[in-house]
C-alpha cells in the first residue's frame, strides 16, 4: 500500500525526568518548522476502561504492531480531520501544539502511533478507495475516518467492526458513557445495540460542527438589548426560541439606501441563511424527530408525519420565507451569509460553530448562543451535528483491534482534555477563556449535542433530513408522496444492517 505520511511520526525516548521527540516525514518542498519538544506531564489515568497497565510496547516489538494506520478523507472548509488525527509540523497554532501533546502521551503511555493516509481527494471517495479491499478482507488499514453523509453507509457492507463486540475482543477499552463521547449521538447512529461508527471529542468537525446562533452584538447591544435583557441571560434561562428569535430579527431590518424601498444584499436583516443545511440545524434544534426506535426490538420506524414537525415547518416559514427582516443568500455552503454576518449587516443567523474560524477571524463583536428551542416548554436546547461531522469505524479486517480501540479511547478523552479547549479559544478569538458567560455556552451547547437515526443515515433513506430546506414546500401532500420511498428505503437499510447487528438491544 502507497501511503502518505501527512505529519509527524512521533517517537519518545524516555529517561528520567525528560523527553526526548523523534520525528519522520516525507520529503516537502521548502524548509519545514519543527514544533518545539513538549516535556509530558506525569501520567494522568482518568480513563477507567484502559488498564492502568497498559501498555503495547510491553508486548509487542515489531512497530507495524505499534502502529495504527487511519485511512480519513477531508471535508472543505479546512482540514479538520487532519488535524483532528495528528498534529502538523508546518503549524504552530495551540490546537497542534496541544494535539501534538496528545500525540506524545499516546507513544509514552499506549507505545502506539497513527499513521494517517488521505484515501481519496474528496468526501465522496472513502468507499471507492479502500470498499474492494476490505470486501476481501484485505485491507491494512485499521480505522477509517469517514465524512458521516458518505461514509456511513459502509456499515451496511460488512466492512467494520461492531464496537459492542470489543469485550469478545479482549478490547473493551472505549467508554461510551464517557463526556468526550458524544453518547446521545452515537446511541442515535446506532442500530439494535451495534455501533459500527462513533465520533466525539476526537473529532473537530463534531467540536466544531456544532449548529449554534450567531448573534452580532452590535446590533443586538444597540437595538434589542433595553427591551429583552442579555441574550446571555435569556438562553442561560431556556427562554430562547424560534418565536423569540423572530420577533427580534423583525425590529433589526435596515434599508441601507443602495436601492431605496427595496430589500437588497446590502441592506442590514434580522436574519440570514442559505437554503441549505443552516435551515437543518434550526429543525434540529426545534426538537424535529424523523424516526422512531422501539426500545423493546431496536426496530425503526419513520414518525415524520406529526403535527410538531409540520409546526416547526411553519415557525420556520415565519422567520425566514419572504419576510423584509429575512434575506436569503445565494447557496455558497456558508460563505455569503456568514461573509454578510462578518460585515455586520445580519444581526442573527444558525450555523456551524466552525464558521467563526473560517469567516470571523475579524469580527470581534458577535456571541455565541444555542440554536433556539421549538418554545419555552421544550425541556433542553437541542445541537445538531449534521453529515459532515467525521466518523470512526475499526474495519472488520484488521489485526490491531485492541490497538485500535485504546487508541479511540485514548485520543478522545485527550482531545477532550487537550485539544478542545485550545480549538474553543482559537475559534472563538478569546471567548472561551476571558468571558465566563460565552464559556457556559459552550458547554450548554456541548452537553446538548445529539441526532436522529434518519439524520445520520439520510444519505439511504432518500434525503429525508434535509426536507426543512423546502421548507415551503412541506404540506401534508408532499410529505406524504414522500413518506412511501422514505420507508421503503428505510426498509431495504435495516434489512442490510440486521445482517450484521447481532448485539443484545437492551445490552
Amino acid at each position: 500500500m502507497k501511503r502518505k505520511l501527512i505529519s509527524l511520526f512521533l517517537g519518545l525516548v524516555m529517561a528520567v525526568g525528560s523527553v526526548a521527540m523523534l520525528a519522520s516525514c516525507t520529503e516537502k518542498s521548502g524548509p519545514a518548522t519543527t514544533l518545539p519538544s513538549i516535556d509530558v506531564p506525569p501520567e494522568e489515568r482518568f480513563l477507567e476502561k484502559l488498564p492502568a497497565d497498559l501498555n503495547f510496547a510491553k508486548e509487542f516489538t515489531d512497530e507495524e504492531l505499534l502502529t495504527v494506520n487511519v485511512a480519513y478523507v477531508e471535508g472543505g472548509n479546512g482540514d479538520f480531520t487532519r488535524r483532528s488525527l495528528q498534529a502538523d509540523e508546518m503549524d504552530e497554532s495551540t490546537v497542534d501544539i496541544k494535539t501534538l501533546e496528545r500525540d506524545q502521551r499516546l507513544q509514552s503511555q499506549l507505545g502506539l502511533t497513527l499513521w494517517i493516509d488521505q484515501v481519496a481527494d474528496g468526501i465522496t471517495g472513502m468507499e471507492g478507495a479502500v470498499g474492494t479491499a476490505l470486501a476481501a478482507g484485505e485491507s491494512d488499514y485499521d480505522i477509517l475516518a469517514g465524512y458521516q453523509y458518505f461514509g456511513i453507509g459502509m456499515a451496511t457492507k460488512g466492512y467494520l467492526l461492531n464496537y459492542a463486540d470489543l469485550g469478545a475482543e479482549d478490547a473493551d477499552y472505549i467508554d461510551m458513557d464517557a463526556p468526550y463521547w458524544g453518547k446521545a449521538f452515537n446511541d442515535n447512529m446506532s442500530y439494535k445495540g451495534a455501533y459500527y461508527w462513533i465520533t466525539g471529542d476526537i473529532a473537530l468537525r463534531y467540536i466544531g460542527g456544532m449548529y449554534c446562533t450567531f448573534v452580532n452584538s452590535a446590533i443586538y447591544t444597540s437595538k434589542l438589548e433595553s427591551t429583552h435583557g442579555s441574550i446571555y441571560t435569556i438562553a442561560k434561562d431556556g427562554k430562547w426560541t424560534i418565536d423569540l428569535m423572530t420577533t427580534m430579527a423583525s425590529a433589526c431590518y435596515e434599508d441601507n439606501g443602495t436601492t431605496p424601498g427595496e430589500k437588497d444584499a446590502e441592506d442590514t436583516f434580522g436574519f440570514g441563511f442559505e437554503p441549505t443545511d443552516m435551515v437543518d440545524g434550526i429543525a434540529i434544534g426545534c426538537g424535529v424527530q424523523f424516526t422512531y426506535k422501539d426500545p423493546s426490538t431496536g426496530d425503526v420506524s419513520i414518525v415524520f408525519t406529526s403535527s410538531h414537525n409540520y409546526a416547526i415547518s411553519d415557525k420556520i416559514y415565519d422567520l425566514a420565507v419572504g419576510k423584509e427582516y429575512s434575506y436569503q443568500y445565494p447557496d455558497g455552503d456558508s460563505a455569503n451569509v456568514m461573509q454578510a454576518f462578518a460585515q455586520g449587516t445580519v444581526a442573527f443567523t444558525v450555523n456551524k460553530l466552525f464558521q467563526s474560524e473560517v469567516y470571523l477571524e475579524e469580527m470581534e463583536d458577535f456571541y455565541i448562543i444555542p440554536a433556539p428551542k421549538f418554545d419555552d416548554t421544550q425541556e433542553t436546547y437541542v445541537t445538531g451535528v449534521h453529515d459532515g461531522v467525521t466518523i470512526f469505524g475499526i474495519t472488520n479486517c484488521t489485526e490491531k483491534i485492541r490497538q485500535s480501540a485504546a487508541a479511540l479511547e485514548f485520543l478522545c478523552a485527550y482531545s477532550h482534555k487537550l485539544v478542545a479547549p485550545e480549538y474553543y479559544e482559537g475559534a472563538l478569538k478569546g471567548r472561551y477563556t476571558r468571558d465566563p458567560q460565552a464559556a457556559e455556552m459552550i458547554d450548554l451547547i456541548h452537553s446538548n449535542v445529539t441526532t436522529d437515526f434518519a439524520i445520520a443515515w439520510g444519505a439511504s433513506i432518500n434525503n429525508i433530513s434535509q426536507i426543512y430546506r423546502a421548507t415551503q414546500k412541506i404540506t401534508n401532500k408532499t410529505v406524504q408522496r414522500s413518506a412511501s420511498q422514505w420507508k421503503d428505503s428505510l426498509k431495504k437499510l435495516t434489512e442490510s444492517l440486521d445482517q450484521y447487528a447481532t448485539a443484545d438491544p437492551e445490552a
